[in-house]
């Protein structure tokens, strides 16, 4: 796993919990923006309370899902094989490009606008509320 802090005031993300080797369980709380790089071959499971904006640049072989909970923009960029679920609350914008030869399930909540760019051979459950615009390349 890499994680990189853009900027000095950011929270790094830290490990509570590893079920295998390739296994990631993150938790990260912060009133900072938080950006996370995480290549890894197995599971990535993430929960992030933030009223900072949040980059996501996941690589994995393995299912992604991440919870994120925020009052800033939220900017995803997901490769999987496997499926990806998430829950997303948040008051800012929205911008997500995802890539997976598995299913896609996703729970969206904001008033700001959401882009969303979904690549997969399998099925895609979106459940979207919002007060803003959205676009959808599906």
């Amino acid at each position: 796993m890499i994680v990189r802090e853009k900027q000095p005031d950011q929270y790094q993300a830290r490990i509570t919990k590893s079920y295998r080797p390739n296994d990631q369980y993150l938790w990260t709380g912060t009133t900072g923006s938080v950006s996370l790089y995480l290549y890894t071959t197995g599971s990535v499971s993430l929960y992030l309370y933030t009223t900072g904006s949040v980059y996501l640049d996941l690589l994995t072989t393995g299912s992604v899902s991440p919870d994120l909970y925020t009052t800033g923009s939220v900017s995803l960029d997901l490769y999987t094989t496997g499926s990806v679920s998430r829950d997303l609350y948040t008051t800012g914008s929205v911008s997500s490009d995802i890539y997976t030869t598995g299913s896609v399930s996703l729970d969206l909540y904001t008033t700001g606008s959401i882009s969303l760019y979904i690549y997969t051979t399998w099925s895609v459950s979106l459940d979207i509320y919002t007060t803003g615009s959205v676009s959808l390349d599906l």
